[in-house]
């Protein structure tokens, strides 16, 4: 995998349909960019998946691999945005690559009220930028 540069695309898995707002044009919820404790070292992170160079059948494929198995259901959608995007809220992306192509991206605030903040501006990122991305083999 490439290093991270503020142009890497990166895929956030939406777990549920009930974090997408069904309006006539769909919006991702600001659950779906809230981060969670590392249970190994306490570090707040979001996990997402480096998706630049993949087509539409592998960036499913990661969600297949790597996310269903987790959660015991298909992955309806999924929210893309560049690093640069994080960036704006002075996040870092680290490329762990475990598994592979897999990122965290941290340096969340400690206050929740800051982190929601960040997580509606992603969503908001993701609505102007049309990275709301639906499976078109899953019912909604």
């Amino acid at each position: 995998m490439d290093s991270i540069q503020s142009t890497t695309l990166l895929s956030r898995f939406v777990t549920s349909l009930k974090n997408v707002r069904k309006e006539k044009t769909p919006f991702a919820k600001p659950t779906n960019f809230l981060p969670r404790p590392n249970p190994d070292t306490g570090q707040l992170e979001l996990s997402t998946f480096q998706v630049s160079d993949l087509g539409e059948e592998h960036i499913w494929e990661l969600a297949t691999l790597h996310i269903e198995p987790r959660t015991g259901r298909r992955v309806p959608a999924r929210c893309d945005l560049p690093v640069s995007e994080y960036e704006l809220h002075d996040l870092r992306a680290d490329d762990d690559d475990d598994p592979p192509r897999h990122v965290n991206v941290v340096d969340w605030p400690a206050n929740e009220e800051d982190q929601l903040a960040i997580a509606n501006d992603l969503a908001i990122a993701v609505h102007k930028r049309g990275g709301l991305v639906f499976r078109f083999d899953v019912a909604g």
